[in-house]
């Protein structure tokens, strides 16, 4: 089940009275205020407050999905106006707003409400809210919104010593994808995603733990998986597959065990710091 982190936020129409007049049309301001989370799980400890995110991103698009305003904020230049964001001089009608909290130390760029994505074809932690809001006259509206994590994430530990002539290690997934939709809030594009890491240094070392995000295609994607032992020259020296693995929003999948070796086994379960779920290998 998804459980969603909730963020208090209060969006004020014209405070007090912070309006004006542009010829015969009033104009308003829209002041969001991104208080700390309200939990509803508490096995997610990156989650506790508004510190969980280190960038937050922040576009306002009018009834013609263009964008009318953008805010970036970064939680080290901003200090305490962190999560304080303001929209003035708006006309009366309906906006949609997009907000993506993350722990990039890059923007996430919204290019519309349809698409977002990390630079680089990196995938960081992120949550998501997108709303309909109507700005009329000298209104105050104050909302209350969830911002849910929009990624789900797998995680490789291997529990055998990496042995020598490894240098690289692989995983590659059928489905899902490297950008997202806001609107939807399931993954803009498909057709998988594969990330290297480089392992070389941890030769001789067990307990070699690698994690990968990904935007799930849906709320009950499938995938399978390969995990491979790659050499400098990029030869499969070891590799596994996992058919048939449920990936969904809000979950991590971990598999655990020995990863190197014609006797290699692994036993996959769900991240104990996310929501629960066992499958075997």
């Amino acid at each position: 089940m998804k459980r969603p982190i909730l963020i208090l936020l209060v969006a004020v129409l014209s405070l007090p009275i912070l309006s004006c007049r542009k010829g015969d049309a009033t104009l308003s301001t829209l002041n969001v205020i991104v208080s700390p989370f309200v939990l509803t799980d508490e096995t997610m400890p990156e989650t506790k407050s508004l510190t969980a995110m280190e960038r937050i991103d922040a576009v306002l698009y009018n009834s013609n999905s263009q964008p009318i305003a953008r805010i970036h904020q970064a939680r080290s230049t901003e200090g305490n106006s962190f999560g304080m964001l303001s929209f003035p001089n708006l006309t009366a009608g309906q906006y949609t707003l997009v907000i993506l909290g993350h722990n990039s130390t890059d923007t996430m760029t919204i290019i519309s409400p349809t698409r977002a994505l990390f630079a680089n074809n990196t995938i960081k932690d992120c949550f998501l809210r997108t709303q309909t809001i109507t700005v009329g006259g000298q209104s105050t509206q104050n909302l209350t919104l969830a911002l849910n994590r929009v990624v789900t994430r797998f995680v490789v530990v291997a529990t055998d010593a990496v042995p020598t002539g490894v240098s690289k290690l692989r995983v590659i997934f059928s489905e899902g994808g490297t950008e997202l939709n806001p609107t939807t809030t399931f993954a803009a594009n498909s057709g998988g995603r594969s990330v290297t890491y480089n392992i070389a240094s941890r030769v001789g070392q067990s307990n070699l733990t690698v994690g990968t995000n990904l935007f799930p295609t849906s709320a009950s994607m499938t995938a399978s998986i390969d995990i491979q032992a790659l050499d400098d020259s990029e030869t499969v020296l070891f590799s596994h597959n996992l058919p048939s693995v449920a990936l969904q929003p809000n979950h991590c999948v971990t598999a655990r065990g020995d990863l190197f070796g014609t006797n290699a086994s692994l036993t996959i379960t769900l991240d104990t710091a996310w929501v629960y779920d066992t499958i075997a290998w």
